[in-house]
C-alpha cells in the first residue's frame, strides 16, 4: 500500500524522534525538559508546492483571530510582516512556522485522543476519522452533521 499525504506517515507511523545529523530535511525533533519541541523547515512532501496557500491560510485565521480589519493598514502590514516571509521555501517567517507547527500539533494532540492505537491501515483510519470528526463537529455546532 503506498501512503499519500504526510497525514497518512503521521497517522500510520506516530511522530518519528529525529535529530542530530541524520534527521530528516524536513524536520528535526529534540526532547527539552517539559517536553517534546519540534522545529519544522519545511513543508512535508506534496504540501512544498501548495506553501502559498497554506501561508494564506495561517495569516487568514491568525489576521481574524486578532480581529484586525483591512482598513487598519499600518497593524495589517505589521503582522503580516510577523508572519510571512516571501524569501523563505515556506512563505513564512520564523514566526509564522512556529504557529503553523503550534496547529499541526494541535492536530496530532487531537488524533492521538481520537485513537488509542495508531491505525495500521488508512481503510481502518478514515471511518473512524470521519465519526469522530462529526462528532466533535455536532457538539461545537450543535447540530447533527
Amino acid at each position: 500500500m503506498s501512503r499519500t499525504s504526510w497525514l497518512e506517515d503521521l497517522v500510520l507511523t506516530g511522530p518519528s524522534l529525529h535529530s542530530g545529523p541524520n534527521a530528516p530535511p524536513t524536520a528535526s525533533r529534540t526532547f527539552v525538559p517539559g517536553g517534546l519541541t519540534e522545529l519544522a523547515q519545511d513543508f512535508p512532501g506534496e504540501y512544498r508546492s501548495r506553501g502559498r496557500i497554506i501561508a494564506a491560510l495561517l495569516l487568514t485565521k491568525e489576521l481574524k483571530k486578532l480581529g484586525i480589519r483591512f482598513e487598519e493598514r499600518d497593524t495589517l502590514h505589521k503582522e503580516i510582516a510577523k508572519l510571512i516571509d516571501p524569501l523563505s521555501s515556506t512563505h513564512l517567517s520564523s514566526v509564522g512556522m512556529d504557529e503553523i507547527n503550534h496547529y499541526s500539533l494541535g492536530g496530532f494532540d487531537v488524533l492521538t485522543e481520537w485513537f488509542d492505537d495508531r491505525p495500521r491501515h488508512l481503510e481502518t483510519f478514515l471511518p473512524k476519522f470521519r465519526a469522530q470528526l462529526k462528532t466533535a463537529l455536532s457538539e461545537v455546532t450543535g447540530l447533527n452533521t
